[in-house]
């Protein structure tokens, strides 16, 4: 697909009252001027659809693009593309930094296209694909790229707006909450399934969890999902905004964006939506999992010792919770697997 400069600077060669040393001089002058977003929406900016960013079938994973004052950068699942790879990390660490080169705009927004899925690390990729020798080298590899993009952007000198209107797992999840505005909407569903790869949360993830205290550890061991109000009301992120809502938001972000973080909370403010009290039914199961897993960080000696405490308690929350961890292959049965055959 050729990009808006080519396809202007192709008609006006094409003229027979150009000189050669014009045409090359305004072909030099629009090379020079190209702005991260210029693309095949240019001339409409960001169209949206059911909530969500619309882009063609064949768009990239990771598409970027402009509304308005808005720089935009558009996360695009596919069958072939869900999880944030390595490449992935690397084009959206180069487009962060050509948005946040361009002075006309104002903030950055992070968002998918309709009903987007959006993976973590590639772990499955860095097994499959590597021999045994150069697999630890693969992960590494990766890991440290994904470190530095979350790293860029949190710190991005132009403020990213994270909206999370989908499913979220793992290192997507880190990505998109570590930005300065991390925004929900009612459709926003987290979820660590590291767990079930044997793995525990790391990057950025392991941060969040941490400030959720026992929640926190149940989530990143058992792979539970967490939605909606429960991310606000927990503390991942104090702006919520319903879905229906996006389109309008965007529409005055487009036009009201500022680098200046006072004026952007003040815009978020003014969008967000107040939350009304979680049900007891979810407040109690959050409850029990602080109840539960919080002597881990100052009590426990190993993993069995909160086997044990699940097994002995007679809440249906911790029965529940004993048969999450110990299925599979989940972080917490390898950890139990590994301190047996330690003791045995």
């Amino acid at each position: 697909m050729l990009s808006l400069n080519k396809l202007i600077v192709g008609s006006w060669r094409t003229s027979r009252h150009l000189t050669n040393a014009t045409q090359k001089s305004l072909s030099g002058i629009l090379a020079r001027s190209y702005m991260a977003g210029r693309n095949w929406v240019a001339a409409q900016g960001l169209q949206m659809k059911n909530n969500a960013a619309e882009l063609p079938s064949s768009a990239p994973f990771i598409y970027p693009t402009r509304k308005g004052r808005c720089g935009v950068i558009v996360f695009h699942p596919t069958s072939n593309v869900q999880g944030v790879n390595e490449s992935a990390c690397k084009q959206l660490e180069d487009n962060l930094l050509l948005h946040e080169a361009n002075e006309k705009l104002g903030t950055l927004v992070l968002l998918c296209t309709e009903n987007a899925t959006l993976h973590g690390t590639d772990y499955k990729g860095c097994f499959g694909n590597a021999k045994d020798s150069v697999t630890n080298q693969r992960l590494l590899t990766l890991k440290r790229r994904e470190y530095a993009t979350i790293n860029q952007v949190h710190i991005s000198a132009l403020p990213v707006l994270a909206i999370m209107n989908g499913t979220f797992f793992t290192s997507a999840a880190s990505l998109f909450l570590n930005a300065r505005f991390p925004i929900i909407t009612e459709s926003t569903s987290l979820r660590f399934h590291s767990a079930q790869l044997g793995f525990f949360p790391d990057a950025g993830a392991t941060k969040l969890l941490s400030s959720l205290g026992g929640l926190g550890m149940y989530l990143g061991l058992s792979g539970a999902e967490l939605s909606g109000h429960s991310l606000v009301h927990f503390g991942l992120s104090p702006w919520f905004i319903e879905a229906e809502a996006l389109e309008a938001f965007i529409n005055d972000m487009s036009q009201n964006a500022s680098r200046n973080l006072e004026t952007l909370q003040e815009r978020l403010a003014q969008n967000a939506m107040p939350l009304q009290p979680l049900e007891n039914e979810a407040m109690d199961r959050y409850s029990e999992a602080t109840r539960l897993f919080n002597p881990c960080f100052y009590q426990d000696q190993s993993p069995l010792d909160l086997l044990k405490r699940l097994e002995t308690d007679g809440s249906e929350f911790a029965q529940t919770a004993l048969r999450e961890l110990t299925a599979g292959t989940s972080a917490f049965s390898m950890m139990v697997g590994a301190r047996e055959g330690g003791e045995g």
